[in-house]
């Protein structure tokens, strides 16, 4: 089954969306996860290929690029071919001279000095949209500087800031906030989903705590058989699920193991490197890196090692590849169920309950999250 897409009608985008898509001028977008930068970008690309303007959106990860090409065609839209991955970008262009009214940076946070100092080498007019607290590299220490960066290379872009939640439940994004002191959410935007409803299908946006599944160490087969109960529950059309793991052979392990299980018979799994002449597909049932889930949203996340994250917050909030970022990337990801999964005890020898209710000023988490022992 395909990944399922869905834009917003233009009528449904909020004041600040539209004026951002609108603006004449080259525009400076910022907004935390799930408020809209992308489809922002996407309704400013369709608007200026629509004018016969030329323009080129360009994102750093491959499968966020094949995400916004095949949004697009689903759409049935012009504009699918003008969307690049940064590599690909570079490769095909930063040697040639063409005219291109408007470059469009969307998470342009991960890309580094060099494609923004080619890119404005040759291009007078770059839009932008970037989330500093989901900076991808773990090792740059200038990530928290990245947005005035921003500012001071393109000091003539007309600033936009979106503060709306439309992915997440307010359940949570009150556990991400819980976990992860280090990031701001703001009180308003909790309270906002507290109280509100989607009016497209009249979902209640408090919505369902996350979960977290504990299974003793030594038996791993009681999370595989609960990974297999999940499939069962949540793989239907038009849901999608992302399983999201730190790294790719944790990726293809996944893979192996529900293959096995003969999910795959009603869903596809897609290897983050696996293309065709029309870029990664992506099926509706995902299985990706934290890295590669960067602008991605899915109706469930499963977190399977989830343990793992004692190691992050151990390490002041840096653990080799994996970041604090990467986790909050991870968990805003899921649009209405975030199912964690975890061992009893971590490479630490830490037990993951006692650890999460030590370190999250004891019983304050709890009422953020389930706990079901397996």
């Amino acid at each position: 089954m395909p990944y399922s897409f869905e834009l917003p009608k233009d009528s449904d985008l909020s004041k600040e969306q539209s004026a951002a898509m609108n603006e004449p001028n080259c525009i400076a977008l910022s907004g935390g996860p799930g408020t809209g930068k992308t489809v922002v970008s996407i309704y400013r690309l369709l608007r200026l290929v629509n004018d016969g303007r030329i323009v080129h959106l360009i994102t750093f990860t491959k499968i966020l690029t094949s995400y916004i090409r095949q949004t697009i065609e689903c759409e049935k839209k012009l504009g699918s071919d003008k969307v690049f991955h940064t590599t690909e970008w570079l490769g095909l262009f930063k040697d040639k001279d063409i005219d291109i009214n408007e470059i469009i940076l969307d998470e342009a946070q991960d890309n580094g000095t060099f494609t923004f100092d080619t890119i404005k080498s040759k291009f007078g007019r770059i839009s932008y949209g970037a989330d500093a607290n989901q900076y991808l590299e773990p090792d740059n220490n200038q990530r928290y500087d990245i947005i005035e960066e921003l500012r001071t290379l393109f000091p003539q872009n007309i600033e936009y800031t979106l503060f709306q939640n439309y992915r997440n439940t307010y359940y949570i994004l009150l556990f991400v906030k819980s976990i992860l002191h280090n990031f701001f959410i703001p009180e308003n935007t909790l309270a906002e989903l507290k109280e509100s409803k989607d009016d497209r299908d009249s979902f209640n946006r408090r919505g369902e705590k996350p979960k977290l599944y504990i299974w003793k160490n030594g038996l791993m087969n009681k999370r595989d058989e609960k990974l297999k109960e999940l499939f069962n529950m949540y793989a239907k059309p038009r849901h999608n699920i992302g399983i999201i793991v730190e790294g790719k052979y944790s990726a293809l392990d996944y893979q192996c193991l529900f293959n096995n299980y003969k999910i795959t018979q009603n869903n596809r799994f897609d290897e983050i490197e696996v293309t065709s002449s029309s870029g990664i597909l992506i099926g509706n049932v995902h299985i990706t890196t934290i890295k590669g889930a960067k602008g991605l949203e899915f109706d469930t996340v499963i977190i399977p090692d989830f343990g793992k994250i004692m190691d992050v917050l151990d390490s002041n909030g840096r653990r080799g590849i994996t970041n604090e970022e990467d986790y909050y990337v991870a968990l805003t990801r899921a649009k209405q169920n975030l199912i964690l999964i975890s061992p009893e005890f971590g490479t630490n020898k830490k037990n993951v309950t006692s650890y999460i209710h030590d370190f999250l000023e004891g019983d304050k988490l709890s009422q953020t999250y389930d706990k079901i022992y397996l």
